[in-house]
């Protein structure tokens, strides 16, 4: 094990939360009962007809608008929250054309900033989450807003599955494992979880007619690769993480799908996304350790493993460019900036924003655990020829995330 103690400007304090951040009185939070029993909500959008083995066919698919991104606004009574302002009403100006969106993971990290989203441009959303990880508090904005749905689910429950996306549009499965840590634990997760869950969801897809999907796939599904960035064209070399190759068996379904049903799809390559709503990661883990113990934090691996990372509304803003834009049966693309940095260099930020000077323990090695890349850079020129390009560099949406995890404690408490 090595030590090292970077040399960071003293005597910063870390920044204290307001007094009764991160909770609420009784009776002020929306209902946030799921529908046992859901009806599909009315959409001006429109899924190919059609039901069963019968083709759904990619020219009738009608582009859905989704503008630009909406001015975010701390809520007063949760520093640290931010969500669109409000929620677009009966009376306020609509999309041209509205789409139903059905999101799975709609209590997760990405999956409840993008509910908002959505809402805010205008679009009736269903949101699916079983709540194993996901949390009802990043869904209370969503709750506000009438044109929001939340079914209470399991993605392995096929038939609540397919009862519940009735009358939807689109797909956004986000809904996963995203344990790559240890993974080697516990196995079957991520095939059931990520796999056979994907495979769920596109025969729901089939037996409602929608034949449209957005994937959330990762940058782990390149194993070790040997080119730098890595583009989407890159071969794949063997798998190295229980994670990746299950996403990438779902990718392949994906695929196989919009062959032979006649489905659109969307598959976007993460990098590691920050912002709002983190709830796990390096930045979590470290915040977490240095709140316990600030003289000491652990470092899995050497601390230079290199890696990329995506603020998530420059992730939601990739997304829905791209389904905007993209007209390919099967789209698709990497999601990162055109930068990476050292683990070390993290440390770095936050460390110095908390104005700690801790004794860095390494446990050795250019991997975290097994399955962790120490170099994922991916090559983001085929999103960017779309007209996207990320509005925060990695440093400042580490430091978004850092000031989140700090206005929003009971983040951290519950998953102690």
């Amino acid at each position: 094990m090595r030590d090292f103690t970077p040399d960071l400007t003293p005597n910063l304090t870390p920044n204290p939360s307001p007094k009764g951040e991160g909770s609420k009185q009784a009776g002020e939070r929306p209902d946030l009962t799921p529908d046992p029993s859901p009806t599909p909500l009315r959409s001006g959008g429109h899924g190919p007809a059609g039901r069963g083995s019968q083709h759904l066919h990619t020219g009738l698919f009608l582009p859905v608008s989704m503008g630009p991104r909406p001015n975010l606004t701390r809520n007063d009574n949760s520093a640290g929250r931010w969500w669109p302002a409000r929620c677009l009403q009966a009376a306020d100006t609509l999309p041209a054309i509205t789409m139903h969106f059905f999101v799975t993971g709609a209590a997760g990290f990405i999956g409840s900033n993008l509910v908002d989203r959505l809402l805010a441009l205008g679009h009736p959303v269903t949101g699916y989450d079983d709540f194993s990880t996901g949390q009802a508090r990043f869904l209370e904005p969503a709750a506000a807003c009438p044109n929001f749905r939340l079914v209470r689910g399991d993605t392995l429950d096929l038939p609540a599955l397919t009862a519940a996306m009735q009358g939807a549009g689109f797909v956004f499965h986000l809904a996963a494992n995203a344990d790559v840590r240890f993974g080697t634990q516990h196995p079957r997760k991520d095939l059931e979880q990520n796999t056979l869950a994907t495979f769920n969801v596109l025969e729901a897809m089939r037996a409602n007619g929608v034949g449209r999907l957005a994937f959330a796939s990762t940058g782990s599904i390149y194993g070790e690769p040997w080119v730098f960035p890595t583009p989407e064209a890159a071969p794949f070399p063997v798998q190295t993480s229980l994670y990746g190759a299950s996403k990438l068996a779902g990718e392949g379904l994906i695929q196989a799908y919009c062959a032979g049903f006649g489905f659109q799809g969307y598959i976007f390559r993460f990098v590691s996304i920050l912002g709002e709503r983190y709830t796990h990661g390096h930045v979590f883990d470290f915040y977490r350790q240095l709140r316990q113990n600030p003289a000491e934090l652990r470092v899995l691996g050497d601390g230079q493993q290199r890696k990329s990372y995506l603020y998530v509304q420059d992730c939601l803003d990739a997304m829905l460019l791209a389904i905007e834009r993209a007209a390919e049966p099967v789209n698709i693309f990497n999601l990162g900036t055109g930068e990476y940095c050292q683990v070390n260099d993290s440390i770095g930020w936050i460390t110095g924003a908390l104005g700690l000077r801790p004794r860095l323990s390494y446990t050795g090695g250019e991997r975290g655990w097994i399955g962790d890349s120490p170099f994922i850079f991916l090559d983001t020129t085929k999103i960017r020829a779309l007209g996207w390009a990320p509005k925060l560099t990695i440093r400042e949406a580490v430091l978004r995330t850092l000031a989140y995890l700090q206005a929003e404690p009971w983040v951290l408490e519950q998953r102690a």
